[in-house]
């Protein structure tokens, strides 16, 4: 099917799309959506449950302009962002996408009514009355059970909606965004109540934002597994709650391996695997699992992020430079690529650029991102050249505490302190983060930051206590792992 001559308007859910104007539509209301970002949806909704390749969506929409890929993956990009959904439009490796909502085509305009036909006045037999009453009660009770199904088949479709987008926020590096997510997943549990995939959402968006302890956070994504084990996302979730808050670390490997099992095919939980195989030391297989989630999600910039962390714990700051920058060209506003970023500049002892990377970092994190940042760097640049590395770091310091809760920053304070040599304040910094549980903390055993106090009792001490003991070796460089 092709949208050249259709003038009826596509449906998909509570969107509409018109493929005279280009306008989407949700719920009546219009959505922004540039023209070529339109186009792009366009061609792939008209083609829905076929793959598209790259070259015919550049052909057709870019109408022989020169431009490169990375120009239809922003307009991919822009138009998940539109639907609020990833999985609306799904990414074929290497090939193109594939747009994977039920499509159906809008009746333009009402059809004519019937014509009126006088009835005709026949007598008809009592029994026959009570005939008809028995098959009318059959009727009604009919229409009323497959009015009840799509009530409740639309209640789960708009519950699923809510929670793919809350998701969506409470994962995108952004914590201005991330504060959108939980009342989606209340909304969605309001919908329909105690669906576990809104539950275990909601004890993540807890997790994350510290809006519960993170035993209870944890005790609301077990019941939710306990509820349907067949759950990928409800068993991916339970895994990386265990992993960041609850430091189960044998726990957490089983629950986020037997995601991949349920499904491989989903990036985010690879993401996640990572995470845990690198706090591990197991770097290579670390980063193998970040670049099976690059192929199955080309356009996002989490696996390219992740690449760039592996070779930072590796000690190739170079490369982790490298990767944080090129995960930024997909996603300017991710705040993990630029801490990498920084954590490298910093081990290279090339302080302005480290600068810069923080500033980015915090543009990144804030609602006024080009000021803070801009803000940022011209502050601290010339602070350093007036008092070097040590005045830096009083200066962030004073800012942390001044503008954040305490405990939230333990971390950061502690590798400020290793960049100026302060390693007595390091190693009390990380004591006091033990009981708060920052989550950079997972990955003391190996930040190579510490390199310097991995032999102090009081650093072995705090491993211990994040329940990463034994001592191994790991592609040359000296770690830490249970």
């Amino acid at each position: 099917m092709n949208s050249q001559g259709r003038t009826l308007p596509y449906r998909f859910g509570e969107f509409v799309l018109d493929p005279q104007t280009r306008i989407l539509t949700k719920a009546g209301e219009r959505l922004p959506l540039t023209p070529k970002a339109a186009g792009v949806l366009l061609e792939l909704v008209t083609r829905a449950g076929q793959v598209v390749t790259k070259e015919d969506l550049l052909a057709r929409v870019w109408e022989g302009v020169n431009v490169d890929e990375r120009t239809l993956t922003q307009n991919i990009f822009t138009a998940r962002k539109a639907l609020g959904s990833v999985e609306a439009i799904e990414s074929i490796a290497k090939v193109g996408y594939r747009f994977v909502w039920d499509v159906a085509g809008v009746v333009a305009e009402e059809p004519a009514a019937a014509p009126q036909i006088s009835p005709v006045r026949t007598s008809v037999p009592a029994h026959y009355w009570t005939r008809y009453a028995v098959l009318a009660g059959i009727a009604a009770g009919v229409l009323f059970a497959a009015w009840f199904w799509t009530d409740r088949t639309n209640r789960r479709q708009r519950a699923d909606a809510l929670v793919v987008r809350g998701l969506q926020q409470i994962r995108s590096s952004n914590r201005v965004k991330a504060l959108t997510g939980a009342p989606m997943f209340e909304q969605a549990l309001n919908l329909v109540p105690g669906y576990p995939l809104a539950r275990a959402a909601l004890a993540e968006s807890a997790g994350r934002l510290g809006k519960t302890s993170f035993e209870k956070a944890t005790e609301l994504v077990r019941l939710a597994v306990r509820d349907d084990p067949a759950c990928d996302e409800c068993q991916a979730i339970l895994g990386y709650l265990l992993m960041t808050r609850a430091w189960k670390w044998d726990e957490a490997g089983q629950a986020l391996a037997r995601s991949i099992d349920l499904n491989p095919n989903d990036a985010q939980r690879r993401i996640w695997y990572c995470d845990w195989l690198a706090i591990h030391g197991r770097q290579t297989e670390a980063a193998v699992q970040a670049r099976a989630a690059a192929k199955l999600a080309p356009d996002s910039a989490k696996p390219i992020t992740m690449l760039a962390m592996t070779r930072f714990l590796a000690s190739d700051y170079r490369g982790a430079v490298q990767d944080g920058e090129s995960a930024t060209t997909f996603q300017p506003d991710n705040s993990a690529a630029h801490y990498w970023i920084m954590r490298a500049y910093m081990m290279l002892d090339e302080d302005i650029s480290a600068i810069v990377a923080r500033s980015r970092e915090l543009g990144a994190i804030s609602s006024q991102p080009e000021h803070t940042e801009s803000t940022f760097r011209i502050t601290y640049t010339g602070l350093h050249g007036k008092t070097g590395r040590q005045g830096v770091v009083a200066a962030w310091l004073y800012e942390v505490r001044k503008g954040s809760p305490r405990e939230v920053n333990r971390y950061y304070r502690a590798l400020w302190y290793m960049w100026i040599g302060e390693s007595d304040k390091a190693l009390a910094e990380l004591e006091a983060a033990v009981k708060s549980k920052p989550y950079h903390l997972i990955y003391v055993s190996v930040d190579p930051a510490f390199a310097p106090i991995r032999a102090n009792p009081r650093f072995l001490e705090v491993v211990r206590s994040v329940g990463l003991l034994q001592r191994v070796e790991t592609s040359g460089v000296q770690h830490l792992k249970n």
